[in-house]
């Protein structure tokens, strides 16, 4: 039906019949036979009724009222008559005879409708129903999401359920067990109490008495009452929540994916009077306006992106920290190196985690699951491995690949290893003296090294790593002065290089995904951004 739609082009201008068979010259009109009548019964001077198929007709001309056209000025694509040729307007533009046009544009007319029929219509018709597909397929999605996220919630809820449910009734039986001990010896206490009530009573009788024979049998028994009983120290249990990280939990969903920038730009420029001189080294983000560094002096120094020093502690040793991270709840750990040492500041002061026996600590992290992990090398620079610690104790050791072979480089102490955890609990080594990134699994199985892009012009030499929450590892090159990017299966993505960055050391991710930068020799910080994208937790929450 589509195909007569585009042919069922001429009509009765009465009954709009198509294929009207009579033509009226006076009202340059079409109709059918049986509206003749009707159309010559209208008031008009004449009318001159031919047959349709006799045509073309000549159309009167628009100036020259009584006259026909039998020409075509192609120059100003209208009609003109034997009095409109006549005139100087005409006298140098291209004219056609009325059936010479006619021919002309019926083939136009013939090659546009066969255009349009064969080819033009049908890819619109497609095209709609791409369309119609894939809004079909955009609701399906979205409600699949909906529904996704829905049972997600609940799977969430249950399992925070149960670990309440488990919590409280720890707490229960806890109370219990101590409650059952206490009330033990408070029921003890009170009956001693009983027992000197009598006593008391019995001497105080004695006391007053004259019957020698009750005072010589009296025997003391103060000493059985000697001991006061001390109320024991139970341990009670404390509740320190830890800080809600709300990006976190937005990556347990890990709908929306972020876009990078076509060029990275700089969002923050920081220089302060201690980077300025000492400069700054490692860094770490508490969120994404507040960073910890450190530098050259024992001073560990909080700032803000405007450069403010908002707090600072020293050391316990009074060292040069090698490498810091802040926890989840906001501690932060460093390693000393001299002191053979991890240590941790708890917003009042800074303790020792960790005393290492032949071993030197290079960089630090904290993981996904709370636990430290630690890159050292041995006394006489022999050997590397990475410990991680939970609960006060070393849990794991990652040291050799799956034949023996040693997947860190020794032989230098001052050739740094800095090291980070993926969001898939990879964990990431940024090893100075092998030129090489060392990629492991959380079992400690090799991934992946990357010894660099070949697009670099100088050595590469890795010192700063991290990790984004789109998985993505990024590299400080300082001889390069740029970062590598790479997925998290070892894939050089591209670089981050027109930035201005001189001698790049430490790098963060914050928690919006942006970088911040130390740079060894400026003792600047800088803020990059590199996705284009804001994720969904930035803007609605």
């Amino acid at each position: 039906m589509w195909e007569d739609s585009f042919q069922d082009v001429v009509r009765c201008h009465i009954c709009e019949e198509p294929l009207p068979n009579k033509h009226c010259l006076n009202c340059e009109v079409n109709f059918c036979e049986s509206c003749e009548g009707e159309h010559c019964s209208q008031k008009a001077s004449v009318h001159t009724v031919v047959p349709f198929e006799s045509g073309p007709f000549a159309p009167k001309c628009s100036k020259h009222f009584k006259t026909l056209c039998d020409q075509y000025c192609e120059n100003c694509s209208t009609f003109v008559c034997s009095v409109c040729i006549s005139s100087e307007k005409h006298t140098q533009h291209k004219l056609l005879f009325v059936p010479e046009i006619v021919s002309k544009k019926k083939k136009v007319i013939e090659f546009d409708l066969q255009e349009l029929v064969n080819s033009i219509y049908p890819a619109y018709q497609r095209s709609l129903l791409n369309f119609s597909n894939h809004i079909a397929d955009m609701k399906k999605t979205s409600n699949n999401l909906k529904i996704g996220l829905k049972e997600q919630r609940e799977v969430w809820i249950k399992e925070i359920n149960i670990i309440f449910q488990n919590l409280l009734s720890d707490i229960d039986y806890t109370d219990d067990k101590n409650l059952r001990v206490l009330q033990k010896q408070a029921d003890a206490v009170e009956n001693a109490l009983g027992e000197m009530e009598k006593i008391i009573k019995e001497l105080k009788i004695l006391k007053n008495t004259y019957n020698i024979l009750h005072v010589s049998n009296y025997k003391s028994k103060i000493k059985l009452f000697k001991r006061i009983p001390d109320v024991p120290y139970i341990r009670l249990p404390n509740f320190r929540p830890k800080k809600i990280v709300k990006e976190q939990l937005f990556e347990q969903f890990d709908i929306l994916s972020s876009e990078f920038l076509d060029e990275p730009k700089i969002i923050s420029n920081i220089l302060t009077d201690a980077g300025r001189e000492n400069g700054f080294r490692c860094i770490s983000c508490l969120d994404d306006k507040t960073f910890w560094i450190t530098g050259w002096d024992s001073l560990i120094r909080l700032y803000n992106v405007q450069g403010e020093l908002l707090a600072s502690f020293q050391t316990k040793s009074g060292n040069t920290p090698w490498d810091l991270t802040v926890t989840q709840n906001g501690d932060v750990v460093y390693s000393d190196s001299k002191d053979k040492s991890i240590n941790i500041w708890n917003k009042i002061e800074a303790k020792e985690l960790y005393k290492l026996q032949n071993w030197i600590p290079h960089g630090v992290c904290s993981s996904i699951n709370g636990d430290i992990l630690v890159i050292m090398n041995s006394e006489e620079c022999s050997e590397t491995k990475v410990v991680r610690y939970s609960n006060f104790k070393a849990v794991q050791t990652i040291q050799w690949d799956n034949v023996g072979q040693p997947l860190y480089s020794s032989g230098s102490l001052f050739k740094y290893k800095y090291l980070c955890e993926n969001r898939n609990m990879d964990i990431c080594v940024a090893d100075n003296y092998a030129k090489a990134v060392v990629v492991v699994s959380a079992k400690g199985n090799i991934r992946f090294r990357y010894t660099g892009h070949l697009s670099a012009t100088k050595v590469f030499y890795p010192n700063g790593i991290t990790s984004d929450s789109n998985g993505k590892i990024l590299v400080v090159d300082t001889n390069n002065s740029l970062i590598h990017i790479l997925d998290q299966d070892g894939q050089f993505i591209r670089y981050i290089e027109n930035c201005g960055l001189r001698n790049p050391w430490g790098i963060c991710a914050d928690t919006k995904d942006n970088l911040a930068i130390t740079e060894l020799i400026t003792g600047k910080v800088k803020k990059i951004q590199y996705y284009s994208k804001t994720k969904c937790m930035d803007t609605h929450h």
